[in-house]
């Protein structure tokens, strides 16, 4: 986890930008409860976890989309992310859940870009799916860190819940 101030500004409302600009000095990380060391380490119950719902909204520059992954016929439906896009979606999620962190760490080092080209996900999906929910996770919507850490998060996403303590994160 980070520790340090930062500063957060947002350049533009456009599409997959955050809104404002804020000032704050606590803990930067995010927290998964899938996190494999989380059980040995943290007492869960103490910290009175609030989950966030699974799913995100999505702006592509006219509104929200609700992606929601526990609801298939309205991802189904949803227009941001198209069909073959959706396809694939689904076989990434199962081939990332069905690696242990160890094998992730074994991937080929290439960047998420590379790796999303590579698996055939189209621009439309790069722009207003990865890029701003792997901006949000990694504060860089250019999709250059690993193929590593971009696996590793979607399959704490998919086989958990984003949480923050009921006291804040600094709680953990």
């Amino acid at each position: 986890m980070l520790l340090h101030d930062l500063d957060v500004f947002a350049q533009s409302f456009g599409a997959g930008h955050c809104f404002g600009c804020w000032r704050f000095r606590q803990y930067t990380d995010k927290f998964f409860t899938a996190y494999p060391a989380a059980q040995d380490i943290l007492d869960l119950k103490s910290l009175e976890l609030r989950n966030f719902g699974r799913g995100a909204y999505v702006f592509d520059g006219m509104a929200n989309h609700r992606i929601e992954p526990s609801n298939p016929i309205a991802l189904a439906a949803s227009p941001l992310i198209g069909l073959a896009d959706k396809a694939k979606l689904v076989d990434w999620t199962l081939d990332c859940m069905g690696l242990s962190p160890g094998q992730i760490q074994r991937l080929p080092d290439v960047t998420a870009e590379r790796a999303f080209r590579q698996l055939g996900f189209s621009h439309q999906f790069l722009d207003q799916f990865a890029r701003p929910l792997f901006g949000a996770v990694f504060m860089d919507r250019s999709l250059s860190m690993s193929r590593r850490s971009a696996a590793y998060v979607w399959k704490m996403l998919a086989e958990g819940h984003a949480a923050v303590p009921a006291a804040g994160i600094q709680a953990i």
